[in-house]
């Protein structure tokens, strides 16, 4: 578990050192090796160009080493880091994700600068290049963090809604993003807990901040409507319309894999829920389970992604913060995992990989 970000010694100073490593603080000593790409050298976009080199990019050629040192500064529990930005910060920054999902990489800069985020290229030693879209260190706000591969090969969002409570979600993350050739991955910015004594008036309850269960707080990214995790939702949603991957964890649901659609409607085997969970079945048998298959036996006590805001967000919800969604639209998968399956995901990323078309 990452150090409390309350410590002067703890994620802070991670973070900042991450920051500095990456360019953000301009920090002097950093050589040409270690800075961020001039993104007005990407114009025009090309595979070429923003290929590159290595040198032009972040200081990484792993995404899941990037990854890793990101989580290791993400804010824990009762550390407060969640700030609520102003509705048009949370406009823009909606706008800019969008303006970058669909290539328009100038705009997208112009407009993350105006939210105090920065963008830059990690060249993967596996081939791809992302585009990275990191908050600064000040003011920081705890507001994630968004990977774009503008080459992707499925039209598909990873999302890691909870990468401290819902142990070993980021790095599944990056395994899932990678191994699909999704076109995105996201990243909340601080543990669902961080402001534990402010509700955020969505649907849900928690055990995150301790037992006995509460309501949702305002630093549950999916479980709140004013961030900028659920402006990137939106922008996802924007022809051509993604498919999003909602990663969670738990122990103590009855499926090792239990997948919904973020509805509780059942459906015969032709949605892609009950795809993936026939696909499932036929690997690792009685272990996987679908909210959405109505001999599974899943009921309101489960854990089905109903109040998932961005899931009700992607259903069509009159309301995505209080209100249930009716109907499904097959662009949003919530994901319940017990944990032998987010250390060792190879089972679910092959099923992803024959059940999602290229």
């Amino acid at each position: 578990m990452p150090p409390s970000f309350e410590s002067e010694g703890g994620a802070v100073m991670q973070r900042l050192a991450l920051l500095a490593m990456v360019g953000i603080t301009g920090a002097a000593a950093l050589d040409r090796s270690s800075r961020p790409v001039p993104l007005g050298a990407l114009r025009p976009l090309t595979p070429a160009a923003l290929r590159g080199s290595s040198k032009d990019g972040l200081p990484y050629t792993s995404l899941d080493s990037y990854v890793r040192d990101l989580k290791a500064t993400i804010p824990d529990a009762g550390s407060n880091a969640f700030v609520e930005p102003n509705p048009g910060e949370i406009d823009q920054f909606g706008n800019a994700m969008q303006a970058l999902l669909t290539g328009d990489v100038d705009t997208a800069r112009q407009l993350l600068d105006g939210v105090y985020y920065d963008l830059f290229v990690l060249n993967d030693e596996s081939g791809p290049t992302y585009l990275v879209t990191q908050e600064r260190s000040t003011p920081f706000r705890g507001q994630g963090t968004y990977i774009v591969d503008l080459q992707y090969a499925r039209n598909v969002i990873v999302e890691v809604p909870h990468p401290l409570w819902d142990i070993n979600t980021p790095e599944e993350g990056v395994a899932v993003f990678q191994a699909l050739g999704a076109r995105g991955l996201f990243i909340a910015g601080t543990h669902r807990c961080a402001n534990p004594m402010t509700e955020s008036g969505c649907s849900g309850t928690t055990i995150a901040c301790g037992r006995p269960a509460i309501p949702v707080r305002i630093s549950d990214a999916p479980h709140f409507t004013r961030n900028f995790m659920y402006a990137a939702h939106g922008a996802t949603l924007q022809p051509p319309a993604a498919l999003s991957l909602n990663l969670h964890g738990n122990e103590g649901e009855p499926y090792a894999v239990q997948l919904s659609d973020g509805t509780r409607r059942f459906a015969d085997d032709t949605p892609l829920v009950n795809q993936l969970r026939n696909a499932l079945q036929a690997r690792i048998g009685a272990d996987a389970g679908s909210c959405n298959w109505e001999a599974d036996g899943l009921d309101a006590s489960n854990l089905c992604g109903t109040t998932n805001a961005q899931g009700r967000l992607s259903n069509n919800s009159t309301d995505p913060c209080t209100r249930n969604a009716s109907n499904p639209s097959g662009l949003f998968l919530h994901i319940e995992q017990h944990r032998y399956i987010r250390d060792n995901p190879g089972v679910l990323i092959d099923v992803l990989q024959e059940v999602l078309p290229l």
